[in-house]
């Protein structure tokens, strides 16, 4: 069974959104450093959001025995998993996200459906990294 820890609007906000992240990590049993891979994975999806104008998405947040899961909803659309680079380009803003986005996580999917893509991205509570 799984719990729901976060449910929070896309805005400018940033620095609010950055410390729930903070609180849910911490709630969840994430060491220091796989918080701020929490918090660095999701801020660069929400940002990219916000890049591109778009005021309609959300970040939500829950938990099971294994892992923490953040989903962000972008309902503009964000790239395909497959454009994610080996190596980013670091001149490109969007594919240095995606690639970060890859490295601050143990699991990344993109889900695109019509009006909507789903950015999910998992934690394991069983392997800290620490």
């Amino acid at each position: 069974m799984s719990k729901h820890l976060l449910h929070a609007p896309i805005n400018s906000d940033l620095e609010t959104l950055r410390a729930r992240l903070r609180a849910v990590g911490r709630q969840a049993g994430l060491g220091a450093r796989r918080v701020d891979d929490l918090v660095i994975a999701v801020h660069e999806a929400v940002l990219h959001v916000l890049d591109k104008g778009a005021v309609r998405g959300s970040v939500h947040a829950w938990q099971d025995h294994h892992s923490l899961t953040v989903q962000v909803i972008d309902e503009h659309g964000l790239p395909r998993e497959e454009s994610i680079p080996e190596q980013p380009s670091w001149s490109d803003a969007h594919n240095a996200r995606l690639w970060v986005m890859r490295q601050a996580c143990d699991e990344l999917s993109i889900d695109l459906r019509p009006g909507l893509t789903l950015v999910q991205l998992r934690l394991s509570l069983t392997d800290n990294h620490e």
